[in-house]
């Protein structure tokens, strides 16, 4: 084979991985149109073909001209390919190099490397503790500037909003001027309607910027910890491990880092709060005087009233989180044991144990939703509260102010509400991050074993000798972390307290060993005696408490047998450079050729995470085979033939250990006694951890207990034969492959499945109905409950109309003011009962989803496990049920009552200007078209993020279950590129997502300040004669209707996208 041939078979087991996942997306080979809602009106049906990677662009967010910029219009060239066919990860925009992962990363570890120095120079006494915000101070050291641009836009956007009542104000004046027949009004009125519209559309293009600044930095903060914590998880020792097990790191990335992406989106609320604040109470008590004070205080009142139960939501987090790493944890053991659990028939015990688990988070759960409903109930009620409470005390002080006061001072209190409603419901998130981001920080600063492990040898001994390997009275021990936790002493004296408060566990004793250059040596002994042991001492990996240890050379242990998610040859190669001569030669002296045949694809097949598809033999030749290919001068094995038998066995001595390996220096630790003759040097343990070395002979004369090893010899041998390994063809053919003529890739572990275009309206069903007995009814129930609080909200507002046109002159202003407090406090009832059936009954479906998904799982054939990777498992079990749990009822609850009152406003507009109805179709035509144009992306894109986040957390949990395997191989650069490409590639779409998003948010702002341009207007004008209250009115939820229009779609959208979770768990469960 040719030099160019071998390169570009290079074993990197990144590149080959990545490449497959970024085709895996091209769902079909040849485009074909997609049939949307306007698909029959575009002209040209051309489909735009899938770009090759080297003619995909960079993303544009800095590089696009002012305009672009501005209006966001460098997203349009996306989503006019979306809506043509289904988007491909080819289509999406590649990262330029200072948003990838290998920018980003550096700066933030710099960062918080210098917040923790900082906090540790300022508080000494505490230089083993981690500040509590170390992880957002360094965040905010690392996009600084983003955040600054985030805050700035924020705050312009607050202040405009804060200053849109006083234009209000202005206009309701020349409404009543009009009336009166001022001349000249007309024409103000008109240039305080383009003003206020200004004022608006403004407002709306800042804080869609800010929002996609933090959005930005928040998909970036995901990334950066991920990494973090993979590079974190090949660097920990055994005390850090033991703290923290796989599965709490899998929850890390799985919820955690979620939480702490919201925590960033949303922080840029709080930085516009105190200047709505500031303006709107100075505009207030320039209105309604002393008597506005009412109102501020009851709007303070309420608000900490409000925050209060935030203080009872962090503790529930706080016992939902550990709840939540029980199960996780409890699942991934699971997993990880269910051929066990199949061959015994346990599957209905574990199924109970993880349900019982479950039933306890959602407990919890039931407890966050009625907290969340409370506080939601509190925000939305403070306006009217407030309104009610400033109109009344004004009513009873100085009369009743006429409209140009009173609705511009309702608008600002429900500015003020808005803003602080925005604060406080991003409150639970904040808390929820910062918690997360204590764990994950005490966890990054976790203790680490060393980074040159050749520090561990003191080699000056043997410079000028033949000797490779020797040890003197080396003694070495494993900790025992269990006494962390418990601290009760033992009587064996082979367990010793350390100084760092755990025990350790002594195994070997005053070793004195020399090995030469090129020697056979044989490690044997009793079951459990050590030899791994010695083993994991000769190659630095076992912790030494005195005695010298010394090497000469390159040295490398072959241990526990472990696969990795690839193929066959990427196993073997594992990162280094493909020789044909050498790499033929391997397959042969492993005696893999004959195994590699009955693959279609040969060694091009691949297998799973886990190698389950392959039987214990295979995997351990394998595993035998990588350790070969790696060039080293002193090479361990642990026990290499014990799972193969007697002919392959000796095969693997002969051919491998004793001819290919001759001039390297071999240690082999069995239980095969015959493979004691061929050595040049036998160590033997003896039960009390001490070791003696001689050749087979001289043990036979000293030692008692090898000559009671060697008599059971002969029935060992018997054993041995009998023991006859067989390719387990159920393993092979469990998963169809494709008949090939020649070496192509087999993939084994089947590519996740991706769903394409709408969530089908039966998944909305199927999971409302999942929510018990007010499940199968939750529709109805929904739409009579939200419909009556947004009646009655907008009712209590027109009655006010009614109060000051005395409407009803039979009405005394005591039943006015009756008939206004009942309608207020009664909205506030039903937005209650709204928000808690809504989280308690879809917190019940996420509960019944889950254990239907657990129950299918446990039970489904092991073809399935054996071709699905953990962490695509893992991440319905994790991320998914994070979603069904938290993201999902909140979103539905906010697009249902922000719907209902879009709705409503639409109505009190068309009752009270007529006219505005002719406009009602084209805003609402305008309205679904960029809907749809903005979905048929929106779902494809999300769902590629779905599938390459699943990959970044299977790529997890190969690192954590092959820990030790590739910290032997020093592959751990190997293992941390592959997962900076993956994070590159999720990252792609999660941008691409973002984008998305805040355009439509922006075109929809836009619209609805179009709709407030041709209300003022007509108000303005007088062409329907309104009232100067009806102005004052109509004009208020107009610009209410700007502010919640796109939050209209933004939830429903986000809702949408969630769903994909609910559709992705429902395949499991059924």
């Amino acid at each position: 084979m040719s030099k160019k041939k071998e390169k570009e078979e290079d074993g990197d087991f990144s590149e080959s991985k990545v490449s497959q996942m970024t085709d895996v997306e091209r769902i079909v080979s040849q485009p074909v149109l997609q049939r949307r809602l306007l698909t029959r009106f575009i002209r040209d049906k051309r489909v735009p073909p899938i770009p090759s990677q080297s003619e995909r662009s960079p993303l544009p967010v800095n590089s696009a001209s002012f305009i672009s910029k501005v209006f966001m219009t460098w997203v349009l060239p996306l989503l006019h390919v979306g809506y043509r066919r289904t988007i491909t990860q080819s289509d999406l925009w590649t990262l330029s190099d200072d948003m990838s992962i290998k920018s980003t990363f550096p700066a933030f570890k710099q960062n918080l490397d210098d917040v923790i120095y900082e906090f540790h120079q300022k508080f000494p006494e505490m230089k083993d503790e981690i500040p509590k915000k170390a992880l957002y101070g360094a965040i905010w050291r690392t996009f600084r500037t983003q955040f600054l641009l985030a805050f700035a836009f924020e705050c312009f956007s607050v202040i405009l909003t804060t200053l849109t009542p006083l234009l209000t104000q202005h206009l309701i004046k020349e409404v009543q001027n009009n009336v009166k027949g001022v001349p000249g009004s007309v024409g103000k009125g008109v240039g305080f309607s383009i003003g206020l519209t200004l004022f608006i559309g403004l407002s709306a293009l800042l804080s869609t910027h800010s929002i996609l600044i933090t959005n930005l930095i928040g998909a970036h903060t995901i990334s950066i910890l991920t990494k973090y914590i993979l590079d974190k998880s090949l660097a920990v020792n055994a005390e850090s491990r033991y703290k923290f097990p796989p599965g709490k790191i899998v929850n890390f990335v799985g919820a955690d880092l979620q939480r702490i992406n919201q925590s960033c989106i949303l922080s840029v609320k709080f930085i516009g709060f105190p200047f709505a604040f500031i303006i709107g109470v100075t505009i207030l008590c320039v209105n309604l005087h002393f008597s506005a004070l009412a109102g501020i205080a009851v709007f303070v009142a309420v608000t900490i009233l409000t925050v209060l139960p935030t203080k009872t939501y962090s503790k529930l987090r706080g016992m939902s989180i550990k709840a939540n790493d029980k199960r996780v944890t409890a699942i991934r053991q699971i997993l990880h044991s269910m051929q066990m659990i199949k061959f015994y028939a346990w599957e209905d015990a574990y199924e109970n144990i993880v349900n019982k688990l479950r039933t306890e988070d959602i407990k919890i759960l039931y407890k966050l939703h009625a907290v969340i409903a409370i506080v939601y109930s509190n925000t939305t009620g403070t306006s009217g509260i407030c309104s009610m409470v400033a109109i009344i005390v004004s009513y009873s002080v100085d009369g009743l102010h006429g409209a140009s006061v009173l609705f511009p001072s309702i608008s600002l209190f429900a500015i003020l509400t808005r803003s602080a409603t925005d604060c406080i419901l991003s409150l639970p998130s904040l808390i929820d991050g910062l918690r997360s981001s204590v764990r994950i920080a005490e966890y990054l600063r976790s203790p680490e074993d060393l980074e040159n492990i050749e520090l561990l040898f003191d080699n000056s001994s043997l410079m000028d000798t033949e000797d490779v390997l020797k040890m003197e009275e080396a003694t070495f021990y494993w900790n025992d972390f269990s006494s962390l936790e418990d601290s009760k002493t033992s009587d064996n004296q082979s367990i010793e307290q350390s100084s760092n408060g755990y025990r350790e566990n002594v195994v070997l004793r005053n070793v004195n060993l020399t090995i030469q250059k090129g020697e056979f040596v044989v490690i044997t002994g009793l079951t459990g005696c050590g030899k791994s042991s010695l083993l994991a001492a000769m190659s630095g990996f076992m912790d030494r408490s005195k005695g010298y240890l010394s090497k000469k050379g390159s040295i490398l242990l072959c241990g526990t047998p472990t696969i990795f998610n690839d193929t066959i040859k990427s196993n073997i190669l594992f990162g280094e450079q493909y020789n044909s001569e050498r790499y033929a030669k391997i397959i042969d002296i492993c005696a893999l050729e004959s195994d590699l045949n009955m693959f279609d694809a040969h060694d091009m097949t691949e297998v799973g995470e886990r190698g389950v598809t392959l039987s214990g033999g295979q995997k351990a030749r394998v595993n035998l085979a990588r350790a070969v290919y790696q060039e080293k001068d002193i090479y361990l094995f642990d026990d290499v033939i014990s799972a193969v038998d007697a002919n392959v066995g000796k095969h693997i001595i002969e051919k491998c250990i004793l001819e290919f390996l001759s001039g390297k220096t071999r240690i082999l630790a069995t239980h095969n006694l015959s493979v004691i003759r061929r050595a040049n040097k036998v160590v033997f343990i003896n039960e009390d951890g001490t070791v003696e070395v001689g050749t087979e002979m001289e043990l036979l004369k000293t030692n008692k207990e090898f000559n009671i090893l060697m008599s059971h010899m002969n029935e060992e041998k018997e054993k041995s034969d009998s023991s006859t390994e067989k390719i387990e063809r159920g393993d092979v053919e469990s998963v169809p492959q494709k008949k090939s003529k020649g070496p192509t890739p087999g993939a084994l572990v089947v590519s996740e499945e991706r769903a394409v275009n709408s969530i089908p309206l039966s998944m909305y069903w199927k999971y409302f109905s999942s929510g018990g007995i007010i499940g199968s009814i939750l529709i109805p129930i929904l739409l009579f409950m939200s419909g009556s609080a947004i009646f009655l909200g907008i009712f209590s507002s027109v009655w006010i109309t009614y109060w000051l046109e005395n409407k009803f002159h039979e009405l005394s202003s005591a039943a006015y003011i009756g008939i206004f407090v009942f309608l207020t406090l009664s909205t506030w009832f039903s937005v209650v009962g709204e928000m808690s059936i809504i989280g308690l009954t879809l917190a019940y479906s996420s509960k019944l989803l889950h254990i239907m998904a657990m129950h299918r799982v446990l039970h489904t054939p092991m073809s399935f496990l054996d071709s699905t990777p953990i962490g695509r498992i893992m991440n319905r079990f994790t991320g998914d049920t994070s979603i069904l749990d938290n993201r999902l009822p909140n979103n539905i609850k906010l697009a249902l009552h922000t719907g209902m009152n879009c709705l409503g406003i639409l109505v009190l507009a068309i009752i009270y200007v007529p006219y505005f109805a002719i406009a009602i179709p084209f805003i609402l035509v305008t309205f679904v078209i960029l809907c749809n144009y903005s979905q048929a992306s929106s779902r494809e894109i999300r769902r590629l993020e779905s599938v390459n986040r699943s990959f970044v957390l299977n790529n997890m949990n190969e690192v954590l279950n092959g820990f030790e395997t590739i910290k032997l191989f020093g592959a751990q650069k190997l293992f941390g590129s592959k997962n900076d490409k993956l994070i590159d590639t999720v990252n792609e779409a999660s941008f691409a997502s973002i984008a998305n998003i805040q355009w439509i948010n922006l075109s929809l702002n836009l619209l609805a300040t179009s709709c407030v341009l041709i209300i003022t207007l007509l108000s303005s004008t007088g062409v329907f004669g309104l009232s100067s209250a009806s102005t004052g009115l109509l004009t208020n939820y107009m610009i209410q209707f700007t502010t919640i229009i796109a939050a209209v779609l933004e939830y429903y959208t986000t809702a949408e996208n969630a769903m994909n979770s609910v559709e992705r768990t429902y395949h499991y469960a059924n």
